[in-house]
Formats: structure tokens, sequence, C-alpha cells
């Protein structure tokens, strides 16, 4: 067999042979971390036979389409697929040699649960779990049952200094946990197209904050946040408890479709504020439409809800093409200053969002105003990393209109543009 560990990039090789307990792998975007992580797993499957491998995300719903897919395709890449036997449904593969990927969101507390003799796992993009996420599996994770060693990998990028993997395993990890940590930057892949790289140095004069996090891999200080930061609950609430529910859409291809459904609860047209409950359905790279229409549908079948859909009026294909599908969709109202005023309304909410929403929550801690060349912050949001805030805006902003009041977020078409987002 060939030695699959030399097609490894050769920047990644400390971190390949690493046996440390907890192997942090964390940086910029596009630095080839999670290629590095899915192939030190498949090098080991194959050397080491025997092992059951976590392979975890946050939202069980999110695995298919990202980690599964990244073990499936560098199997592929390195001819290892006719060696494997792969279980679509379930999600397992499974080796000649005996090994096993098992992929599982820590939402699925059931799963979880059930699998046995765990001897490593890859914790890909971290900052989504909390910090009693990471115990279950550190705690779950063996290695007393096979030859070779146990591991907990963790992949990311730094997104908030103020986040647990930062307090408690970079600046006081407790000595008895064996935690390595190697960082990387876009410069680390040879593989990454120049393109790419220009749109991440493009950053730099976008937003500091996030040329910091996301070309430089360092970790994140977001001041002149705009949004406090919600409260994290474990359930949307029952539709008979709100004043008002409706669905928001964010259209995208490279960036991400964004399906919000939002509720909204002790509204007063008065004071102008009102709690709002966000709940995310789809948030989805790479998509087409009825791709994207059988996410939605996996989720709520629109025979059956009673909601409109407020989708982006820049895709007036795309929704015609959800409407013809059956949704009860039509296109958001857009207007000059409409972004700012959305946001000064969205500003006097109290936000309640599932836990399970945690890209939205990721964008929401992390949205913040813009600043000029001498640093001075302007009134106006970063464009960039915001499509779940766009679908909310969306949705609250039309269906309160249907309201007295309408909260102030009256308007025509905006003229702010996004980026290609980066991850």
């Amino acid at each position: 067999m060939r030695d699959l560990a030399k097609e490894i990039n050769e920047s990644f090789w400390p971190a390949l042979y690493d046996k440390s307990e907890i192997s942090i792998l964390y940086g910029g975007a596009g630095s080839g971390k999670s290629y590095a992580a899915s192939q030190k797993l498949i090098v080991r499957a194959f050397n080491e036979p025997g092992h059951r491998f976590i392979v975890a995300r946050k939202i069980g719903r999110t695995l298919r389409q990202s980690v599964f897919q990244r073990i499936k395709s560098q199997l592929a890449a390195w001819e290892l697929l006719p060696f494997c036997m792969v279980n679509k449904s379930d999600m397992v593969i499974t080796t000649c040699t005996g090994s096993e990927f098992v992929f599982v969101g820590v939402d699925d507390v059931d799963k979880l649960k059930s699998i046995d003799e765990i001897s490593g796992a890859w914790i890909e993009e971290a900052t989504e779990f909390t910090f009693d996420d990471f115990l279950q599996l550190l705690l779950r994770v063996r290695g007393d049952t096979l030859a070779g060693y146990a591991q907990i990998l963790l992949t990311f990028n730094p997104i908030l200094e103020t986040h647990w993997l930062n307090e408690k395993l970079f600046k006081e990890p407790p000595m008895e946990w064996n935690v390595s940590i190697h960082h990387s930057t876009v410069e680390d892949n040879p593989r990454v197209s120049e393109r790419y790289v220009r749109t991440l140095d493009g950053l730099k004069n976008l937003s500091p904050e996030f040329y910091n996090v996301y070309r430089l891999g360092k970790w994140g200080n977001f001041a002149g946040r705009v949004f406090q930061d919600p409260v994290e609950i474990d359930e949307f609430p029952r539709v008979s408890e709100l004043e008002l529910t409706a669905f928001g859409l964010d259209f995208g291809f490279n960036n991400p479709c964004a399906f919000i459904r939002i509720g909204i609860d002790k509204y007063d047209p008065v004071a102008q504020t009102l709690d709002l409950y966000v709940d995310e359905v789809v948030y989805e790279s790479g998509l087409t439409t009825p791709q994207l229409n059988e996410a939605m549908r996996a989720e709520f079948d629109p025979d059956e809800i009673d909601e409109m859909v407020y989708g982006d009026s820049e895709a007036p294909g795309e929704i015609s093409e959800l409407a013809d599908a059956g949704w009860p969709i039509v296109s958001c109202t857009k207007g000059p200053g409409s972004v700012r005023a959305g946001i000064s309304a969205l500003m006097k909410c109290r936000v309640f969002a599932t836990k399970r929403s945690v890209n939205f929550l990721r964008e929401w801690k992390t949205y913040c105003w813009a600043k000029d060349r001498e640093g001075k912050m302007l009134d106006v949001p970063v464009k960039a990393f915001d499509h779940s805030i766009d679908a909310v805006r969306y949705a609250v902003r039309d269906s309160l209109s249907q309201l007295s009041g309408g909260f102030g977020l009256s308007g025509g078409p905006d003229d702010e543009e996004d980026i290609d987002d980066v991850a």
C-alpha cells in the first residue's frame, strides 16, 4: 500500500504524528486543517486496525454535506473507497481493516450514547460546541481497547477570544489533559486558488476583525458589535404561544442559503419592542433550488404550514421556482435605508435563539459596525457573514408590516453587496 502520510501537506506533518490526548488544528480560512484532520483519521484507520472514530458536528443535519462528504472524497482520492463499506443512511463507514467512522451530531444524544468503545474523535467547527458538549465526547473516548492511542482532534477558526476553547484549552489547559496546538493559515495550503487568497486579503479593508480571524487565524475581538448576545433556548416555542410566526430566506450558492424561522411575541408598536424567537432550519452552501426545496421539506411540509416565507427580492427566479414547488413564498420588501432601519429595529428586540442555530449565533455575535481607514466606526455594518441575519430581517420586516406600527422597517432597494464568505 502507498505511503499515505507522504501525501499529506508537509506543514501538517507535526499534527499527523502528534499523539496528544487533545490535538487542536486551528487558524485561518482555507488553511487545509479540515483536510488534514480527515487525512490523519484515514491514515490511522488503515494503519491501526480496529479503531472506532466519532466524527462530530454540533448539529446532525450538517454532517452529510460536510464531514461525511469530506471523508468519502478523501477515500476516493486515495483510491481507498473500494476497500470500505459505506452505510449512507446511518452515515457509518467501515474499512477493510475493521476500523469505523461514525458520524454524529451532538444534538442526537441517543445515538451518541449508543456508541461504545470509541477510540478517537474529530470535532469539526469546534466553536459551535459548548464546553459540556466537549466533555461528553472527551469522557467517551477510550484508548484501552486497541493498540493505537486515543485522541480528540478539534478543527476551527478562532472566532471569539472569549470562547471556552481559548479560555480552557489555550490559556490554562489542565495539566492532565496533554493538549497540543497547531496553527495554520492559507499559506499552508498549496491547493488554494489565488482568487480565494485575494478574497481573504480583501477583508483587511472591509473588517480588521474578520481579517484577523479568517486571514491571520488569530482569536477575534469584535469591538463595535451591533447586537447583544441572545438567550439560547432548547426549542422553538409552539406557534400557539406566539403572536406571529414567519420564515425568512436568503439565497446563495457559493454563499450559504439561510432559511430561518422567526416568532414574535410581546409586540409593542408604541415602545417599538418585541420578543424575537429564531430557529435556523437550513444554512448550507452549494444548494441548487431543487436541493434547497428538499432541505426545507426535510423539516416542514409547505402544505401544512400557515406561515409566509419572505425571500430575498433579488432572486425572483428562485422565488418563482419555490412557489411552483408549493411554498407560500413572496419577495421581501426592500428600499433605501432598509438595512439600517432593520438593524435599528432588531437592536430593540429581546432575542431568543435555539441552540441548534449555530450559524445564526455565530453571525449575531460577530456582526459589527464597519470602520474607515483611520479606524473610526461608521454608521453601517460590515456587509459580510450576515446571511441568517438578512433572512431574519426579511421575515421580521415584512411580517410586522401587516401589524400596526410597522416597527420602523420601511424602505426601498438596498445598495449593499455581499462579499464571498470564507470558512
